[in-house]
């Protein structure tokens, strides 16, 4: 196999046709795969200009020390600037709950997005191969995946790319033996305590009896998934446009119009998993026929409302009451709360736009407050003589469960509700001939 070559044709692939005025920055383990890339780089035809990133992750002592000297012995001795960092990536797992894998991998991107940003890098350049590729889709198979997870990892995401996908671990292998490239395994690479290593180092060999080109066959299958893929994705779009809307803050899926489509299961999962329903979710909020019903996932919660599926951005906590104290903007949960006082003077249009309130603030009692609504609150609705209850309002409103919890409602010193934004405002409060003052309050999303 021409290595070389086939890497030059990937990276001007990746390139966008040239590399010419591109900047790279190489992730570098010191690692026989980005050993290979590295090497590839500093001798390709294509004189690609690049410096070199490496990651010490304080997992293995010395030998992580060691992979770390021999990466910078190689780029002082090629003449490329090489960035350089350790992190405890022990104690960052344990402190955001993750695997020792992910926070790794949180630590290593990260810190390659600081760089890009400082440097002004092009492309982050990682030494994934097609080694890597199979395994990936074995394990997404095992773990539960839609098709997408069948295509193999991919050769651009944002500005990371990877130019060793079209080849083999075998093909690196060669290509750093007859050229004496110098590298590191890790050890724990040949230990069988993680899936991958397992799929690598037991389930890889038998496939290999069975078919010795296995690795290339189910290349060529990612390849053909990642069409279909392509061809699905523009389907879902379609139905996307089609089920979905947006109300505020608020996504709307109509399940009629999912149904109508005749697969309705494939594209429910295709527009909820991006809100981080799993599989086991959607076919449970599915099977769900009455309304009322909330779902969760760490980001959203779902509600099923009236033939719907309202999906909610979930805030870290409750809304807690605002002491306001004159003209501002503030947060309220997932709300923005923007008000203002002014004179009342001749010529004002007393029709609000949307989203807009207006009353009456003359001698209007200080600090106001904008909370939750309460159990037993009542107010008087605009152009009505008696009170209503806010839970029979929230009714006439076709509010649903999630929409009450977050539905502000904004008082004054005394604790009377003047209004709840943007819907109504209490006609106590309402604008006349005496008013002096006018309260402006806008609500936004």
């Amino acid at each position: 196999m021409d290595l070389a070559g086939t890497f030059d044709n990937s990276l001007l692939s990746l390139s966008g046709g040239s590399t010419v005025g591109k900047r790279y920055l190489l992730a570098v383990s010191g690692g026989m795969d980005s050993m290979c890339l590295a090497n590839l780089f500093a001798t390709s035809s294509l004189h690609p200009v690049f410096s070199i990133a490496h990651v010490n992750f304080s997992l293995r002592g010395e030998e992580s020390d060691g992979d770390e000297n021999l990466v910078l012995e190689w780029a002082s001795s090629h003449g490329i600037p090489c960035h350089h960092t350790r992190f405890d990536t022990v104690t960052y797992a344990q402190g955001h709950s993750l695997s020792i894998e992910m926070a790794a991998r949180e630590l290593r991107y990260g810190w390659f997005d600081s760089l890009l940003e400082e440097n002004g890098y092009d492309f982050v350049a990682v030494a994934h191969n097609r080694n890597d590729s199979v395994e990936t889709l074995f394990l997404n198979l095992l773990r539960g995946t839609g098709i997408t997870g069948i295509t193999g990892i991919r050769k651009t995401n944002g500005k990371i790319i990877r130019p060793l996908l079209n080849i083999t671990r075998e093909d690196i292998a060669e290509y750093v033996s007859s050229r004496f490239i110098p590298y590191r395994d890790d050890r724990t690479n040949f230990k069988n305590d993680y899936a991958r290593n397992k799929v690598r180092n037991l389930v890889f060999p038998i496939l290999k009896t069975i078919n010795p080109s296995f690795l290339d066959t189910v290349a060529g299958d990612m390849e053909h998934f990642a069409q279909a893929a392509g061809v699905l994705e523009e389907s879902t779009c379609a139905v996307s446009r089609m089920a979905l809307r947006h109300e505020n803050d608020v996504t709307v899926i109509d399940l009629a119009a999912l149904t109508a489509t005749g697969h309705r299961e494939y594209y429910a999962y295709q527009l909820l998993s991006p809100f981080g329903f799993n599989s086991a979710q959607i076919h449970d909020i599915l099977d769900t026929h009455a309304s009322g019903h909330t779902f969760s996932s760490p980001s959203h919660r779902l509600l099923t409302d009236r033939g719907t599926l309202k999906i909610y951005p979930v805030s870290e906590k409750a809304p807690s009451p605002i002491a306001i104290e004159g003209s501002g903007t503030f947060a309220f949960g997932n709300i923005q709360l923007s008000i203002g006082f002014r004179p009342l003077t001749s010529g004002f249009d007393p029709h609000p736009s949307p989203g807009t309130l207006y009353f009456d603030a003359t001698g209007l009692q200080f600090p106001l407050t904008c909370r939750t609504w309460q159990e037993g609150d009542r107010f008087r609705p605009l152009g009505m003589k008696g009170t209503r209850k806010l839970s029979d309002f929230f009714t006439t409103l076709k509010l649903d469960l999630l929409a009450k919890a977050a539905q502000p409602v904004l008082c004054d010193a005394a604790g009377c509700i003047i209004c709840l934004p943007p819907h109504r405002i209490d006609d106590r409060f309402r604008l006349t001939a005496s008013s002096r003052s006018v309260g402006i309050i806008t609500v936004s999303y």
